[in-house]
């Protein structure tokens, strides 16, 4: 098996929340910190969908974000910020893991980007991961104290269910 790491902040910093976006548990998490990035809090209206650029018969990751969780959904979002950091999770789980992740951050419908970064732990291990985050053309939102803040911006049960029943939803359409 392939394995990766990942930088999860905000709910994928937690362990509840990857077991249900990826249904599986992963092969390790530890506490890190993603120097270089600022973490911001997106509120629906900043998140890119194609109707922002005419593509009226698109269904963005705005339009499903508003059909699930209602328009004053709010997320954290990275943004490269030199000066800032990002205290989150180191994830070491499969690359199929990393699949369902980012099928769960809607990448492929064009709310983050991917990269691989640096993240260093507490005892100055570093690891170079995947990495969720913005460009500099989106709109990030507030800016919030990424050292210092809470896990979940949603409530949390709300989220563990609704990132389980993406996944079932997805392999009862997948493999019957």
């Amino acid at each position: 098996m392939d394995y990766v790491y990942y930088f999860g902040y905000g709910a994928n910093r937690d362990l509840d929340m990857i077991k249900a976006i990826t249904g599986s548990e992963p092969v390790w998490g530890k506490e890190a910190v993603l120097k270089g990035y600022g973490l911001y809090l997106q509120p629906l209206k900043f998140v890119v969908d194609p109707k922002d650029f005419g593509q009226d018969d698109s269904f963005g990751a705005r339009t499903r974000l508003q059909g699930k969780w209602g328009s004053e959904f709010k997320s954290y979002v990275a943004k490269k910020d030199q000066g800032s950091s990002v205290i989150g999770t180191i994830w070491k789980f499969s690359t199929s893991d990393l699949r369902w992740v980012n099928n769960w951050e809607l990448v492929d419908f064009g709310w983050y980007k991917i990269t691989l970064d640096f993240a260093e732990t507490k005892v100055g291990e570093k690891y170079l991961c995947y990495v969720q985050y913005l460009t500099e053309n989106d709109k990030p939102g507030e800016k919030v104290n990424g050292l210092n803040y809470e896990t979940y911006t949603n409530d949390k049960q709300q989220m563990l269910n609704a990132a389980s029943g993406l996944r079932d939803r997805i392999k009862k359409e997948l493999f019957g």
